[in-house]
């Protein structure tokens, strides 16, 4: 969809550290929130190419829990784009009781404990290992409570408790916490080898398996370059068009997944359609008759038979 506010196409670009313009784009922007085990879109928008892809991350996750209040999303994992900005990742902990998963975007102070370690504070014997992180207003927190998502909640009662690696008595425990800046510390830590920083790494390398929602997009025609770019006149088209694609893709998966590709496959077969079309023998199609009666609006044809009759035929 298109949200209310932005109603036009707009000019963006995209810089590198360096400030060096690496892409520009003059038009609408999808953004999406996907599942990243079935890489189904959730929810998605258009906005201006000029658009912040977090200030359109911010208006698809009202949308998503808006419609779907009780979704058990429990991390966001994004690109670097999502890194840059420290308010973002404090709305996604306490707003909307999601943990940040993003590559490093950009730098934190040098002044805050344990930046030099992305987070995580170090003893004697090295990085030290997480024991525990508690009091996140999470999913599971948040359906226990009926506290629903978008509400702030719980911002002193975060942190994350962590020990020495090989249990040395002789380290003290520490703690750090997610108030004190959520794109350093992280339920997820950026560094060690504990189970939650493994997890991190692994979510962040299925990430770009997402991308294949927008390349399917592209091969299905809605997007692309040259004479295979999308020609729409007014806001309302390119939201529809978008929008309809992407909601095959679920729909798609639906058919797949009841049978329904099973029970076409079986009339397509039943009816000769696979058979290879010949010029004596041209693919099947609807005779003349046919497609008249259709025209005229003719009631349609009788139920196509259950898949069991077309095994027995």
């Amino acid at each position: 969809m298109l949200a209310d506010r932005w109603k036009n196409v707009g000019y963006g670009f995209y810089t590198d550290s360096r400030g060096n313009v690496t892409a520009r784009c003059h038009g609408y922007k999808l953004v999406a929130i996907c599942d990243l085990a079935s890489t189904l879109p959730l929810v998605w928008l258009l906005a201006p190419a000029s658009v912040s892809e977090r200030d359109a991350c911010r208006e698809l996750l009202k949308i998503l829990f808006a419609l779907w209040p009780t979704c058990p999303m429990h991390t966001l994992v994004g690109d670097a784009l999502y890194d840059q900005e420290e308010a973002f990742a404090r709305e996604l902990v306490f707003d909307w009781g999601l943990h940040p998963c993003f590559p490093r975007g950009g730098r934190v102070s040098a002044a805050l404990p344990h930046a030099e370690t992305d987070g995580v504070p170090t003893c004697a014997h090295g990085l030290m290992h997480r024991e525990k992180a508690e009091g996140f207003p999470d999913a599971d927190w948040r359906a226990k409570t009926g506290t629903p998502r978008g509400e702030i909640a719980r911002e002193n009662k975060a942190r994350i408790r962590w020990r020495c690696s090989i249990k040395d008595p002789a380290c003290a425990s520490q703690t750090t916490y997610p108030r004190d800046n959520a794109r350093l510390y992280t339920y997820l830590p950026r560094a060690g080898d504990s189970p939650a920083a493994i997890r991190r790494r692994a979510l962040l390398y299925r990430r770009n398996s997402v991308e294949s929602v927008f390349s399917t997009l592209k091969n299905r025609g809605v997007g692309g370059k040259g004479n295979q770019h999308l020609k729409l006149v007014g806001d309302p088209a390119a939201d529809r068009v978008i929008s309809l694609a992407a909601l095959h893709l679920t729909a798609a998966r639906v058919a797949h997944a009841v049978g329904g590709y099973d029970d076409s496959y079986a009339a397509a077969e039943c009816l000769g359609y696979l058979t290879e079309p010949t010029a004596d023998d041209p693919f099947p199609q609807p005779t003349v008759d046919e497609a008249l009666r259709s025209a005229v609006g003719d009631p349609p044809p009788p139920e196509i038979a259950p898949r069991s009759l077309y095994r027995e035929l």
